[in-house]
């Protein structure tokens, strides 16, 4: 994530420790590396407020300013 990037939210992976994603007022952001690097993580230009993920690998859910709820089955690698 850029330096000065606001994350409003963060979410972690509890069958992957090293999977982050973070939502942002820009969209969202993934860290496959335990936050050691970030790269866009595929939703640009949505606020989000919000993200969920569950105990057993799955989805990630992310609640936007707009109202809508997203969902990625990669990670957050694309919505």
């Amino acid at each position: 994530m850029p330096l000065g990037t606001t994350a409003f939210s963060l979410a972690l992976s509890p069958s992957v420790p090293a999977l982050l994603v973070a939502g942002t007022g820009e969209g969202t952001w993934r860290s496959s590396d335990g936050a050691g690097s970030w790269s866009q993580g595929g939703m640009v230009n949505t606020a989000i407020q919000s993200l969920a993920t569950a105990t057993q690998p799955g989805p990630v859910y992310a609640g936007g300013s707009n109202g809508r709820v997203y969902r990625s089955d990669d990670g957050g690698g694309s919505w």
